[in-house]
Order: structure tokens, then sequence, then C-alpha cells
């Protein structure tokens, strides 16, 4: 079945936080989500040190332009322990705010170090669905 629209034309995945193993503050990518009603932030876990945790608040934060101010898009973790962030792949889904598109990950990881990854998928549904069924669609076309 032929569709009109391209995967890449309501859908995007950029990276919010690139691999790395770490400790103390973590700032991820800023990430310009203008014309996206949605953004799924999907944070892969590794496998930590036994003292590692995420501390209260590791979340969404947003701003009108990439250099303002960031502040908490209402999205975020609860503390997690090492025990818990084992392996773990994680999902923080907000919509996205017209007026403060600019989107970061942001928050503390305690203790010691705690391998990590985020992609953030941003979705624009509601002005340019798809024409085509799901399975028909790929990212090359």
């Amino acid at each position: 079945m032929a569709h009109n629209k391209k995967f890449s034309e309501y859908k995007a995945a950029v990276n919010a936080v690139v691999p790395l193993t770490t400790s103390g503050a973590l700032t991820g990518v800023k990430i310009n989500a203008t014309g996206a009603d949605r953004v799924a932030f999907i944070f892969s876990f590794g496998t930590p040190l036994t003292d590692a945790a995420v501390s209260a608040g590791l979340g969404i934060w947003q701003a009108a332009t990439s250099g303002a101010t960031y502040a908490r898009a209402g999205a975020s973790f609860g503390a997690l322990t090492a025990g818990v962030i084992n392996g773990v792949t994680a999902v923080l889904d907000c919509n996205v705010n017209p007026s403060y598109p600019w989107l970061q990950v942001s928050g503390i990881i305690a203790g010691s170090l705690c391998p990590l990854s985020v992609v953030a998928v941003l979705d624009n549904y509601q002005n340019r669905p798809p024409t085509s069924l799901s399975q028909s669609i790929t990212a090359n076309d």
C-alpha cells in the first residue's frame, strides 16, 4: 500500500544522554521539540556499582529557548536504588508544551557509577498522521 508520508515526518529519535558511566550531576543534550506533540524519553540503565542510586527528581526539564533557564516539565523518577535500576529500561512520556519546546534530561546519580543512556522519541501524530498501515512504513521511505 502506497503512502505519502515519510516516517521521519511524524516521528524522530534523538540522543538525549549519550551512553556514559557517571555519578553526580547528570545533564543531557538540549532537544528542540518544536512541532512535536509528545516525547518519550527511554532510559537504559546498565549494571551500576552496588551503592549507586538515582536521586528523586531525575527527569525532564523544559525551557522556551535553548539558552533559557530550564524548569521541571513534570515527568521525573522517584529515588531508585542500584538493585532496582540494574539492567532496566524505563520510559518517561510527556506532552510537549509549545511555549517551552526545549527539553533536557537532568538529575543526580548518587553514590557510585551508573552506566546509562537516554533516547528521546518525538511524536507528531496530531498534525501529520501516517497514511498507511504502520507495518508498511520504514525509516528509509
